[in-house]
């Protein structure tokens, strides 16, 4: 069964977020142009802005001119992210147990910011995967119903 809401839901958030990555890439450039900011957030800025555009623009391909063949290679890509979220926060709740700090993980200001910090990791992990999933699975655009038309005559 086709899940053709779901493609117009990836391609929103996905596109809604290029856009405000890429924004975030300029103002990053911007700044250390005119203030002098930090190299490594201009550094940042131009070695993401690319990526973030070449993702942008196959997201369009994809939704608004129909390019089938990008639908794994994108569904794959948000696989990554979504890997990228879980190890995200394995690896800081890891470090956070092994380094520990002076008030400890338990301290009432750590916990929420914890319970913050997983709830935009697992979300961004669940949305993520289950885009991989369907996108993989080819399964965001419309079946074609019926016959070929216009082919060769089946012997």
């Amino acid at each position: 069964m086709p899940m053709v809401p779901w493609r117009t839901v990836f391609f929103a958030v996905n596109f809604g977020t290029t856009v405000l990555f890429v924004i975030a890439c300029v103002v990053g450039v911007c700044e250390w142009l005119v203030v002098g900011g930090s190299p490594f957030a201009f550094l940042g800025a131009v070695c993401f802005v690319g990526p973030a555009l070449a993702f942008g623009i196959t997201e369009w391909l994809l939704y608004v001119r129909k390019v089938r063949n990008l639908e794994r290679p994108l569904g794959v890509v948000c696989g990554l992210v979504g890997g990228l979220a879980i190890f995200a926060f394995i690896s800081n709740a890891a470090e956070a147990a092994v380094k520990g700090g002076s008030p400890g993980v338990w301290f009432w200001p750590y916990v929420w910011l914890w319970f913050g910090f997983g709830t935009v990791c697992v979300a961004v992990a669940a949305y993520g995967l289950w885009c991989c999933w369907l996108r993989v699975r080819r399964r965001t655009f419309p079946e074609e119903r019926g016959f070929p038309v216009g082919g060769p005559a089946a012997p």
